[in-house]
């Protein structure tokens, strides 16, 4: 269950990627959060050593945690040691052909300009899996996205 006492399972997911100085500064400051339930969420990078010091967030800090305790067990290994690239976890579907089974959830993506760019950061981030549904209605901000990343 979640730090806050409810229902929520979470999964923990180690990823570790290499970016540039550039990708950096155009992360920073970027805006996030469903403004439509009060989340007026900005970006902000700090070093992995000193996020137990700036954030508030219990899912950050449990991640943290866990993440230090797998790397004393050798489970992880340190922070800036790579592991060789695994395989982007896929399904097989009964056509043969492969689908990403790690997808970027739309349920609250906002529709209009918003919603085209929080779906293009996830289509920059690499997420080639969109779970949607048309109760969402943002089908088009979906669309949009795909054709101004220039996705085949």
């Amino acid at each position: 269950p979640s730090p806050g006492g409810c229902d929520e399972f979470l999964k923990y997911m180690y990823v570790e990627k290499r970016v540039t100085k550039a990708d950096l500064d155009e992360m920073r400051g970027r805006l996030s959060g469903l403004r439509e339930e009060g989340e007026f969420i900005t970006l902000q990078l700090v070093s992995l050593n000193d996020l137990w010091k700036v954030s508030a967030d219990n899912k950050a800090i449990c991640a943290l945690f866990l993440a230090e305790k797998l790397r004393k067990e050798g489970r992880l290994p340190p922070v800036g040691g790579l592991l060789p690239s695994p395989k982007d976890p896929t399904i097989r579907l009964l056509d043969g052909r492969v689908m990403p089974s790690l997808a970027f959830g739309l349920y609250k993506v906002p529709k209009g300009p918003e919603g085209i760019d929080i779906i293009s950061n996830a289509i920059r981030a690499g997420y080639r899996h969109f779970d949607t549904a048309s109760i969402y209605a943002n089908e088009l901000e979906l669309g949009h996205a795909i054709r101004l990343s220039g996705l085949p």
